[in-house]
């Protein structure tokens, strides 16, 4: 999800894997192989285009 949006793989400490785009940093706690549904959607947010004035 995060590398189709240019970002990628910054490092990995424990369980947290931070991801970047070069200006922001994301850490995404993984647990079991698996993210949280709240991250997720926090992901999704984040990845989400800005929304337009209806104006």
């Amino acid at each position: 999800m995060f590398r189709d949006q240019g970002w990628w793989l910054l490092r990995i400490r424990g369980s947290h894997h931070v991801f970047t785009d070069g200006d922001r940093i994301f850490p995404v706690p993984v647990h079991h192989n698996q993210v949280k549904h709240v991250y997720f959607r926090q992901i999704e947010k984040l990845l989400s285009p800005p929304p337009q004035d209806q104006h």
